[in-house]
């Protein structure tokens, strides 16, 4: 009988322990803005485990979590009446301003059999993107380009002066036609080869990504 009475004690003790002891491990924290879970006051921060709380709760004990675990925010974000949570507007981007000064120089060859036609394509087409490549590098692709650009063409003998960066690349391909005719001109028969150097200066300065302000040096030679 004194066992029957001591294993039902038993019995109850646990029935009674057990609600206390997975209250006391398995109490979460509502889920928060990114779905995840945080334990709290059950962290032992002298354990050197893994910093679990920290979005920290009312409880000024745990307040300063994230400073104990060296965490430090890089963001904030501002909640609605519906407890959602939104990127803070209140964010501004300083661009510095940019200055390039670049110089390339190229040299092109081709045999003398080649199509004049397609040659005169694939040269006025590289010089384009170069010219493109430095503007582009300190501005979008779709900005206001302000240049001032002069052509220098050796076998023609004349410099040309260009205050639109539109006009620039449109004349290019001219200016390539007839520099090959030039080189074609005086190019001695024995030579099998075709060769044309450009020399590309630039100077770019942009406050921002969508406006810069260029001056531009090409030679044809």
């Amino acid at each position: 009988m004194n066992n029957q009475i001591t294993n039902i004690s038993g019995i109850l003790s646990v029935t009674f322990l057990l609600p206390t002891i997975t209250a006391e491990f398995l109490t979460l924290a509502a889920p928060n803005a990114f779905g995840q879970q945080a334990m709290f006051d059950n962290i032992d921060k002298g354990s050197g485990g893994p910093a679990l709380d920290i979005t920290g709760n009312n409880n000024s004990n745990n307040n300063n979590n994230a400073t104990d675990y060296n965490i430090v925010s890089i963001s904030t974000t501002t909640g609605t009446n519906d407890s959602s949570s939104v990127p803070s507007s209140n964010m501004t981007e300083t661009i510095p301003m940019i200055t390039v000064h670049d110089v390339i120089n190229s040299t092109y060859t081709a045999p003398k059999e080649v199509d004049e036609g397609d040659l005169e394509r694939r040269i006025s087409r590289a010089v384009r993107d170069r010219i493109n490549d430095i503007f582009h590098t300190v501005v979008m692709s779709n900005a206001t380009i302000i240049s001032t650009a002069r052509i220098t063409n050796d076998f023609v003998d004349e410099s040309t002066t260009i205050n639109n960066y539109t006009r620039l690349l449109e004349i290019i391909p001219d200016q390539v036609e007839a520099a090959l005719a030039g080189i074609r001109a005086i190019s001695q028969p024995a030579n099998p080869l075709l060769e044309l150097h450009t020399d590309i200066e630039t100077v770019c300065i942009a406050n921002n990504t969508s406006l810069a302000d260029c001056t531009i040096d090409i030679k044809m030679r």
